[in-house]
């Protein structure tokens, strides 16, 4: 009988880690248990908490705190009171990251998912952006704060390590084989077979850094990018292409210019897949999150659906396009 287990194997090379270990448990949903009014530039605090797992976010502050270097995925859905506006911002270590936006009278409702990579003890939250009090309607249904990690990362991705993220990418293949070598380990026991490769990270968060027109049928080029970890998201074009087979969960959110309605397709290889609208006048902010099985080389994009011009309101805050991979395949 041969029997070989190997729990974990750590490669260092000029301060590059990599581990098999499995990431750890850390997630959090939480809600408004009833209308809640915020001062000017107050913090938002979700009362109504779903799920703590880990215990990072904390209701009494509102805050959610990084137990880990990792890439993490933050949502926010907001619905504000017919009586009035809100602006709501998401907060990085006192700096805003985007702003959801929730008009009065309709009970429009807003959302957004970003996906950024935090160092332990980074901490994020909702803001108030206005000078002005601000009044959210719910009762643990409508308003929701959740966050969840992704993947916990040996390496920092910083200006700090960027050579060395270099020099991992051109080496990549050399390096590969050595973690295939030291990583790869087959036990066999009874026709029983694991393997302790870990899904590579791929993750992307981009934003549109002013109004932005598009023409018919152009390609909606997000150019101010937040995170872009495998650099599979090109600005210059507004494209992502899929770097492996697998299980991608691809987000956007959109606020058109109040002159104007928009239509955005998400767009496959040329092929619509769904459509966004925000409706003229008022601001509203639509999103959407599709799962999808993805090949490698597959592209994805968002472009202009009808035949005019489309006018998106932006300042680095509203209009997301986001995606992340789950799981290769």
């Amino acid at each position: 009988m041969i029997f070989f287990l190997l729990f974990f194997t750590i490669l260092l090379e000029d301060g590059i880690a990599f581990c098999c270990l499995k990431t750890p448990t850390v997630a959090f949903t939480a809600m408004l248990s009833n209308d809640t009014t915020l001062g000017p530039r107050a913090i938002l605090k979700y009362d109504h908490v779903v799920t703590n797992l880990g215990g990072a976010y904390q209701p009494t502050t509102g805050i959610f705190t990084a137990p880990y270097d990792g890439l993490y995925s933050i949502s926010c859905t907001l619905m504000s009171s017919p009586s009035n506006h809100v602006h709501l911002k998401m907060m990085k270590n006192g700096q805003r990251i985007s702003i959801v936006f929730s008009n009065s009278k309709t009970y429009p409702q807003a959302s957004q998912t970003l996906h950024l990579i935090l160092n332990k003890g980074d901490r994020i939250w909702m803001q108030n952006h206005n000078e002005q009090n601000a009044i959210v309607y719910d009762w643990r249904v409508y308003n929701v704060f959740s966050g969840i990690l992704i993947k916990d990362l040996l390496v920092h991705y910083s200006p700090h390590n960027f050579k060395r993220n270099q020099i991992f990418k051109k080496n990549r293949f050399q390096i590969k084989m050595i973690i295939v070598l030291l990583l790869f380990t087959i036990f066999l026991e009874d026709g029983i077979a694991c393997c302790c490769l870990k899904t590579p990270v791929v993750a992307f968060t981009s934003m549109l850094s002013k109004d932005t027109t598009i023409g018919p049928g152009a390609v909606l080029k997000y150019d101010h990018v937040v995170t872009n970890w495998g650099g599979a998201y090109q600005p210059t074009t507004g494209i992502f292409t899929a770097p492996y087979d697998g299980l991608y969960s691809m987000s956007c959110s959109l606020m058109s210019f109040q002159s104007n309605y928009v239509y955005l397709a998400v767009m496959k290889n040329g092929q619509r897949v769904s459509t966004v609208f925000s409706n003229s006048k008022t601001y509203p902010q639509a999103a959407q999150t599709l799962h999808l099985i993805l090949n490698k080389g597959d592209r994805i994009w968002m472009q202009n659906h009808i035949n005019q011009n489309a006018k998106m309101h932006d300042g680095k805050a509203y209009n997301v396009f986001s995606g992340i991979l789950i799981e290769d395949m």
